[in-house]
């Protein structure tokens, strides 16, 4: 494996490592320290054809998770509030994978800020995750949804090669941030008026990294006519809200039904557990415009692009998912709460920066008991 540079901040501390992969291409992963960039990262490094920079926030994060073992990889410490260490990271750089936290307003100044360093640098190529395809609009009152469609808006006006993928519900939601309910009360609350009526293609975050590391490894001919494409990108089966309960039912043990509450109710709730209003109502309005209790944006088509499938076909099921889950969704696990501000924040939605985190109530910010209320449910 080639030397690897832990906390390297600047293109000039890495020159030894890229001097030592000259002949590789250069690919550069943001948010590596995070679910879909982690596994993008990895089964890049894992082809040994490229050599990686793992753009991340803080070096000791991705230390810790081990990143800078990865053969080929290196690490550059810069946020995607700095444009000028943004640049520096992207340096040498051919082609990147962007995903970003959603949350608040700012999403959309962050990307941009990485596509003008990246175009300003000669990057050639990137493929960004966005959100679904039926949230995205520069007029949508949810706060991720809208930053999507500024970010959309920003690659169109700049002509910039970029690839974005819009994927389903994340399986990963019902992890951590899902479980906490369903420990405390046997439920999963939803704002949506009928639990079986919409089906979901589910994607795994795995198969979204690999998806996206195979399109960054694709011969350039292959992926000049996917310049400004916007292309889907679901799980292999179909699932209502009522299926999901029961799989993970069946795989940890206990009943978990599927209740439906208003999205006012859905709302309050989450506001009371901590989460800010605009969060909330982003929320509440993403299930509610997935289900179709609320205008669509744009159409919802649960089929994967046949450009991806070209390249790679996800395979996680929902069934096999699931049976990861036992540990998480372990009552005699009650001790432990999670940290909902902080993952809400930075992971509820599908272009998820961060990995979710058990922690303890000594260490907890704003923790919440869920018995007064669901939890994030997205």
């Amino acid at each position: 494996a080639a030397p690897t540079q832990p906390g390297d901040n600047s293109h000039e501390e890495r020159v030894p490592f890229m001097a030592a992969v000259e002949s590789m291409p250069v690919y550069a992963v943001a948010g590596a320290t995070g679910n879909s960039g982690g596994h993008c990262l990895r089964a890049l490094s894992n082809a040994g054809n490229c050599a990686l920079v793992a753009i991340v926030r803080d070096a000791s994060k991705a230390q810790k998770q081990g990143l800078h073992e990865l053969p080929n990889t290196s690490l550059a410490e810069a946020s995607m509030d700095d444009p000028t260490a943004l640049e520096s990271a992207l340096k040498g750089v051919e082609r990147a994978f962007l995903v970003s936290g959603a949350g608040d307003p700012s999403q959309s100044t962050r990307e941009i800020n990485f596509l003008k360093a990246a175009q300003a640098v000669g990057v050639q190529v990137i493929v960004r995750v966005s959100t679904a395809s039926p949230l995205i609009s520069i007029n949508s009152e949810g706060v991720y949804a809208k930053a999507h469609g500024l970010i959309e808006k920003y690659i169109e006006e700049a002509d910039q090669f970029v690839i974005d993928l819009n994927p389903d519900w994340f399986m990963d939601n019902w992890g951590p941030m899902m479980a906490q309910e369903a420990r405390a009360t046997g439920c999963f609350s939803y704002p949506v008026k009928d639990l079986t009526k919409m089906k979901y293609a589910l994607i795994a975050t795995e198969d979204i990294g690999k998806a996206a590391a195979a399109l960054l490894q694709a011969p350039l001919n292959k992926l000049v006519p996917l310049k400004g494409k916007r292309l889907e990108l679901h799980g292999p089966r179909v699932h209502s809200y009522t299926d999901i309960s029961q799989a993970i039912s069946k795989a940890v043990g206990y009943e978990i039904v599927s209740k439906s509450v208003t999205p006012k109710e859905f709302v309050s709730n989450l506001v009371a557990a901590g989460v800010p209003k605009l969060m909330a109502e982003s929320l509440a309005l993403t299930f509610t415009t997935m289900a179709g209790d609320t205008p669509r944006h744009r159409h919802y088509i649960p089929r994967t692009d046949p450009a991806i499938l070209e390249l790679y076909k996800p395979n996680i099921t929902l069934d096999h998912f699931v049976q990861g889950l036992k540990k998480v969704y372990d009552r005699s696990a009650m001790e432990y709460v999670i940290s909902t501000g902080y993952y809400v924040y930075r992971t509820v939605e599908k272009v998820a920066e961060e990995t979710s985190e058990m922690i303890s109530p000594k260490s907890a910010k704003g923790t919440t008991d869920f018995s007064k209320g669901p939890p994030p449910s997205a």
